[in-house]
């Protein structure tokens, strides 16, 4: 029978996998039991450090022999070496995973050194005559919870070593299975795998062009109607201001006239450059953003919108903390939100808009509320994306007639502006009474 060489490969490296996993296994297994045969030699000495021939059998021997005072030196001598084995234990202990928090045989070991600190009130006792009765009772320690708690905690060792041995070993048999499935999924499929990866690599290839195309084509597009906008409306202020600055005209009414379509001219310039500006896929630049009075720019968006709809339109301005922003990005967003506030109050009624903000976490809120048409969620996305509100009912807010007729070009617009600068914008769904749009920017300006 004749073999690939992807066959050949594969079965190697399943035979190589095998054998790794089989010996580091065996490794580990048997450094298992040498941790845990250290413990248990560990603990033993311990115990002998401070049981029989240990601390307390000396501590007990010198309360009972006041003519023996060499029981003191042994049982202080024993109680160290005790502490030392300790600190052993949760040495070997970490190493091997153990979480203490640094309380591994605490309490043992802080009996042990009550132990050692009480010695010198047994010899002081003998020195001054008292009987073995007041001596005991005078250095006497409880030992339970030390007693309890070297019980406790060589369980809790072996438990863990015995826990970790088990895992591995399941571990490994996990692995075994899991290469093996592995190799002989991959030499059944391994041919028809390549070509399927290349097929999907060609594919995706050819889907990103052509969206890097779509989108090259789209700012194209974009930015040449901006542009193609802006060139007439540039040169209509130009002849405006040379109409303006014509001596020989004597009409009041023409110069009037001449100041209107100046200001409507520059009222356009800037919305078409603010469109330019939008066309714009990268973020807005760090360089750009700065911290200016929100208060004044919210202000000047309002005597703008005043000088169209009239001045009765009711408009209150709260506190509104600065944000890092592009000045003249944001006068664009607060009048194109004013005046749509403005634009669809309800019938015989004022907008009676509210613009206020507040400072939350590292974010700067901005919300506008007014009277107006309130909005619902099922239309609100209608308002920020011109595709999703193709399918609109034609009579509807965010319809395509709708939208054609102008109303949803400048809350697209917004929503450009907002995004570029880091942030968010959302309708506020649960407001009642008219429509609440809430602005959240990041406080540091970033680009």
């Amino acid at each position: 029978m004749k073999f690939s060489t992807e066959a050949l490969g594969l079965g190697a490296l399943l035979l190589i996998g095998l054998l790794t996993i089989q010996v580091f296994l065996f490794g580990y297994v048997k450094s298992q039991t040498g941790n845990k045969e250290q413990v248990s030699l560990l603990f033993e000495e311990l115990e002998s450090s401070i049981g029989y021939r240990g601390l307390i059998h000396h501590f007990k021997n010198a309360v009972l022999r006041p003519d023996s005072t060499f029981y003191i030196d042994l049982a202080e001598e024993r109680g160290l070496r005790a502490v030392g084995i300790i600190a052993e234990l949760k040495s070997q202990a970490s190493k091997l995973g153990f979480s203490d928090d640094g309380q591994l045989l605490e309490a043992t070991r802080l009996t042990i050194i009550e132990y050692i600190n009480r010695l010198p009130l047994v010899r002081d006792g003998h020195k001054a005559n008292m009987s073995v009765s007041e001596i005991d009772r005078l250095v006497a320690v409880d030992d339970s919870s030390a007693t309890l708690e070297l019980s406790e905690v060589r369980a809790a060792l072996y438990g863990e070593l015995d826990r970790q041995k088990s895992l591995t070993i399941a571990l490994a048999g996990m692995m075994q299975f899991a290469l093996a499935a592995m190799i002989t999924v991959g030499f059944i499929v391994l041919s028809n795998q390549r070509v399927e990866l290349s097929n999907q690599r060609v594919e995706l290839l050819n889907d990103k062009v052509l969206l890097l195309k779509r989108n090259l084509e789209l700012q194209r597009l974009s930015a040449e109607a901006a542009s193609y906008l802006r060139d007439p409306i540039s040169q209509a202020v130009i002849v405006s201001d040379l109409l303006a600055g014509d001596q020989d005209s004597t009409s009041k009414g023409n110069r009037k006239l001449h100041g209107l379509l100046q200001q409507i001219s520059e009222e356009m310039l800037f919305r078409v450059t603010s469109l330019f500006e939008c066309v714009r896929t990268e973020n807005v630049s760090a360089e750009k953003k700065t911290l200016f009075d929100m208060k004044d720019l919210v202000s000047e968006a309002v005597d703008s919108i005043k000088k169209r709809y009239g001045p009765h339109q009711t408009v209150v301005i709260g506190d509104l903390p600065n944000g890092p922003a592009d000045r003249d990005l944001f006068k664009f967003v607060w009048e194109s939100l004013i005046e749509n506030a403005i634009r669809f109050a309800k019938s015989g009624t004022e907008a009676n808009v509210l613009i206020h903000g507040w400072i939350h976490e590292d974010f700067v809120v901005y919300a506008i509320k007014d009277r107006g048409v309130s909005i619902d969620s099922a239309r609100a996305k209608a308002l920020f994306d011109l595709e999703d509100a193709q399918d609109a009912e034609n009579d509807t807010i965010g319809s395509r007639a709708w939208l054609e007729a102008g109303n949803g070009i400048g809350l697209a617009l917004v929503k450009s502006i907002v995004e570029r600068h880091g942030g968010k914008i959302i309708l506020d769904t649960e407001y009642v009474g008219g429509t609440c749009f809430n602005i959240t920017l990041p406080l540091t300006a970033t680009a």
